[in-house]
């Protein structure tokens, strides 16, 4: 799989694929998405508990553009599909009756 990337990233269109690297990304991706919906449920079901009613959210997508944490960082925090965490949030919340704010970051801290 690490191949696969590395050959992705120096420009091969179409690396050659198979059955057993299509299985480990597959098996990757229903992981993350499985994570996803643990964290979400437990922030809704958190917030239905606590009686609050409007969640208000800042869209971190694009602050770390500038920052350099390091190389093992930087790639966990690349791979963080943040639009799927809000859309997965916003459809829990909104089951509990609990309003979903989705708030441009830039210029919040003036």
């Amino acid at each position: 799989a690490q191949w696969y990337g590395q050959q992705s990233g120096k420009g091969v269109k179409h690396p050659v694929t198979s059955k057993h690297i299509r299985k480990l990304y597959k098996r990757k991706q229903d992981s993350v998405t499985d994570y996803l919906h643990k964290i979400t449920r437990y922030l809704a079901e958190y917030c239905r508990e606590q009686g609050i009613t409007c969640v208000v959210t800042g869209d971190i997508r694009n602050i770390r553009r500038e920052k350099d944490l390091g190389h093992r960082t930087n790639q966990k925090l690349h791979s963080l599909p943040y639009n799927r965490i809000y859309i997965m949030l916003e459809y829990k919340l909104k089951r509990y009756g609990i309003r979903f704010i989705k708030q441009e970051e830039s210029y919040t801290s003036q």
